[in-house]
């Protein structure tokens, strides 16, 4: 009883609870997966200037891309100001959470300036979707953030 009792005996425990709780965090910590948001950040960071610029070409377009969710698809609606016959580029599908999930398509609108792709192809939650495209003799890029009910 007169160890317990003791300032030592406590002084001791609290310092060996302390480390114990460091020691646990860092195990914890080093099992969690980490995701990067692109594996190949700091080359892409370089040639960012022209990202910017794709930005302010899809800003000062009169109408902007509209993504909808119907039952059965994701619908991405292109300005009727761009002709369809020179829309082309690709879109990414983005899943923050898991790159696994990630992928990618090759632009192709049908008679109304419009690209659907099936529900079916995604996870529910949260996506980004990164679209580069080229129209008129212009590059745009424009992304969104969706949520697949």
């Amino acid at each position: 009883m007169k160890i317990i009792n003791n300032w030592g005996f406590g002084i001791a425990a609290l310092y060996i609870l302390f480390v114990l709780s460091v020691a646990g965090t860092v195990i914890f910590a080093s099992f969690q997966n980490v995701e990067l948001v692109d594996k190949n950040y700091y080359s892409n960071s370089l040639v960012y200037q022209k990202q910017i610029d794709k930005k302010k070409n899809s800003n000062s377009l009169t109408d902007i891309i509209k993504i909808m969710q119907d039952k059965k698809y994701l619908v991405i609606i292109f300005p009727d100001e761009i002709s369809q016959s020179s829309l082309s580029g690709n879109i990414l599908y983005f899943k923050p959470n898991d790159s696994r999930l990630d992928f990618k398509e090759i632009l192709k609108t049908d008679s109304v300036n419009q690209y659907r792709i099936p529900l079916s192809r995604f996870v529910k939650g949260k996506w980004l979707v990164k679209i580069d495209w080229m129209g008129n003799g212009k590059e745009f890029y424009n992304e969104e953030e969706v949520t697949i009910r």
